[in-house]
């Protein structure tokens, strides 16, 4: 009479199979988790961006967005990625002043451990009264936490905001 159940020998061939599986599956798997971290945090700093724009044409003022970590400072640092907050300009000089409302806040939370970089030299940006940019083009380059660059958040002299993801490997560049 024959016992049920599986050998020995069955079982290591099974589980040879599953850990051959679990090893061709865990580098898909971790380009997944980079992609969809770098997508939620392009389309957090995108509905910021798209906010002060909206927000800039209602109010009929001006707005700002820069890199902060107290969400009451601008920091002059091409590093975006401590945190984020937008505001209105009403004196439309460029800078927030004390007294000027914060409308929107991201924390260094929200990037998950990505980097956000900003176009060197240029610590804000702003919207007009008429939803244009106050500047010239700018980009943000979101870093992922391997180093390379994942994604490149545009916004363009008419004010308008879109993400383009990277289409081949390249390194982030340093922040400055």
């Amino acid at each position: 009479m024959r016992e049920s159940g599986v050998s020995m020998v069955e079982m290591l061939v099974c589980m040879a199979v599953c850990a051959t599986l679990a090893a061709l599956a865990a580098p898909v798997f971790t380009d997944l988790t980079q992609r969809s971290l770098a997508a939620g945090a392009s389309n957090q700093v995108l509905g910021l961006l798209n906010h002060a724009r909206s927000e800039a044409v209602m109010r009929r003022r001006s707005t700002g967005i820069c890199p902060t970590t107290d969400a009451h400072s601008c920091l002059r640092t091409s590093e975006w990625g401590l945190g984020l907050m937008s505001w209105v300009d009403e004196n439309a000089n460029g800078l927030r002043d004390g007294d000027e409302p914060v409308m929107r806040v991201m924390d260094t939370g929200d990037f998950r451990g990505q980097r956000l970089l900003g176009s060197p030299g240029r610590s804000n940006l702003g919207f007009r009264a008429d939803g244009r940019s106050a500047g010239q083009n700018a980009t943000l380059k979101l870093c992922g936490r391997d180093g390379a660059l994942s994604r490149k958040i545009i916004v363009n002299n008419g004010g308008r905001a879109r993400i383009e993801a990277s289409r081949r490997p390249e390194p982030c560049p340093p922040a400055t």
